[in-house]
């Protein structure tokens, strides 16, 4: 999943915003909960850069209550 956090820093390198969005929007439902925060990132990213607010809107909420969430215990205390 890492592959298209890099292809889609890469595409807004281009300036090619809109496209990088489309690349992790159509992946999200295979992305990790590892890499979950980063792809809602690399999308509002995409998204404040190339002034596409609506998508800022769409998933700023998300990423918000993402990072929020509590982290799993590595190990558990009994």
């Amino acid at each position: 999943m890492r592959e298209i956090l890099f292809q889609s820093a890469a595409l807004r390198k281009e300036r090619k915003y809109r496209e990088a969005i489309d690349l992790v929007e159509k992946n999200l439902n295979r992305i990790e909960d590892g890499y979950m925060v980063n792809a809602l990132k690399e999308i509002v990213r995409a998204a404040e850069e190339g002034g596409l607010s609506d998508y800022v809107k769409k998933y700023m909420p998300l990423l918000r209550a993402k990072i929020k969430e509590p982290k799993p215990r590595q190990y558990p205390y009994y």
